[in-house]
């Protein structure tokens, strides 16, 4: 059960860590040269899993959730997905259900050889709104609370795991 302490300026609760787990895939890499940017991006896979026996509720939006996305190198950007209706949306997981959500990722400067990327988990009781929403998802990516981090995920010009068979 997820704990909720509120106080005037700061938001914390403890993500049930013990029953979800975070797994980063690297699923490509590309380079866009009609860009001309000489920047890499890598395409990655977040798979959030609940392993717990009960079910487990969070927060993301409908159609940009790389906006709970957060990384152990200050260097790194999301590419975020463009929508016309974005909407902040519930996300109910099941006993031993995944939720799974791709991004591309780009570097200002240069990509760490290993990378860990988190989840900043957010749920309806400490974000009422949308606007509620975006200042915890920022005081939280500011403070390092409330994120679920991936081990670490090595980078490089191999090419990643395009494909799997479940």
């Amino acid at each position: 059960m997820l704990v909720i302490a509120l106080s005037f300026c700061n938001i914390k609760f403890s993500i049930p860590t013990s029953s979800l787990s975070l797994n980063a895939v690297l699923k490509g890499v590309f380079d866009f040269p009609k860009v001309s940017t000489g920047n890499r991006y890598y395409l990655i896979e977040l798979k959030i899993k609940n392993t717990s026996t009960t079910q487990i509720e969070f927060l993301t939006h409908s159609c940009t959730p790389g906006e709970n996305l957060v990384f152990d190198s200050s260097n790194i950007i999301p590419v975020i997905n463009t929508c016309v209706s974005n909407r902040l949306r519930p996300v109910i997981l099941k006993p031993n259900q995944e939720f799974s959500v791709v991004s591309i990722i780009t570097s200002s400067s240069s990509f760490p050889e290993a990378l860990k990327v988190g989840w900043i988990f957010l749920n309806r009781e400490n974000t009422k709104s949308s606007d509620e929403y975006f200042n915890t998802l920022f005081k939280s990516r500011e403070k390092g609370e409330n994120i679920l981090w991936s081990s670490p995920l090595k980078l490089g010009d191999w090419g990643g795991e395009p494909y799997e068979i479940r």
